[in-house]
């Protein structure tokens, strides 16, 4: 033990630490770190980053906070946790990186749109939303594209599921328009039957084959808008909440 009152080893920290450790202070905690796990960390975080952008030049977020736990490895614990949230608060001050949504990316990451990726985006866009089949398998998309290759594809794809305007689920893409209508005439079924819907009474309603029904159902059930209940399915409380 350190026979030092609090005030004295604050003091101490402050103004006498050696050169080769540094300190980050919490509202409740002060951490002590040596300078050069401080530097290997930092440098981990920012490589990482950087290489995440170069794989996902489209997207506009980057790795979530838990995501960046990942740096610390089997040593990855709630005090590092702690560490890791002040160490992005000193990057984030310094410039080095900046919060997009729930994400940390590179301060200088910006997402550029050239006129020819802009018009790739519109041809896939409208291509997923007037194909008549609801699951768009990626290796199909890509077929119809044989100009745009596989890893420009996989970007355009990430960034119409940022925006919003896909879905993936079960490895295939859904339109949220299409998944949104659906939505709608599966409400609009259960207001008349209350017991709830089969599978073979979603697939005539969605006009398609089990398969695809049984897909976009468990989206829903995995969405939190229904729930299984025997050899139905129902709206779950959360949802019938949301509709009122």
């Amino acid at each position: 033990n350190i026979n030092l009152s609090p005030d004295d080893l604050t003091e101490i920290i402050f103004t006498n630490l050696p050169g080769d450790v540094i300190f980050y202070q919490s509202e409740d905690d002060i951490i002590l770190f040596l300078k050069k796990y401080d530097t290997k960390y930092k440098n981990k975080i920012l490589t990482g980053l950087q290489q995440y952008h170069k794989h996902n030049p489209l997207r506009k977020n980057g790795r979530t906070f838990n995501e960046l736990c990942g740096v610390f490895g089997e040593l990855s614990n709630e005090n590092t946790k702690a560490l890791l949230k002040l160490m992005l608060n000193t990057l984030e001050e310094n410039r080095k990186l900046k919060k997009a949504d729930n994400t940390w990316v590179l301060f200088e990451h910006s997402v550029e749109l050239s006129d020819k990726l802009k018009a790739d985006i519109k041809a896939v866009r409208e291509f997923i939303g007037k194909n008549k089949n609801i699951l768009n398998d990626p290796k199909d998309i890509s077929a119809e594209f044989p100009s745009i290759n596989d890893k420009q594809m996989n970007s355009i794809l990430d960034f119409l599921t940022d925006a919003g305007e896909l879905i993936l689920h079960s490895e295939n893409f859904i339109a949220n328009a299409k998944f949104d209508v659906f939505k709608q005439k599966l409400t609009e079924f259960l207001h008349s039957k209350e017991e709830g819907i089969t599978i073979a009474e979603f697939r005539d309603l969605l006009e398609t084959n089990r398969s695809t029904a049984m897909t976009v159902i468990s989206l829903f059930d995995d969405t939190g808008v229904t729930v299984r209940k025997g050899n139905y399915r129902v709206f779950t409380k959360k949802y019938l909440k949301s509709l009122t």
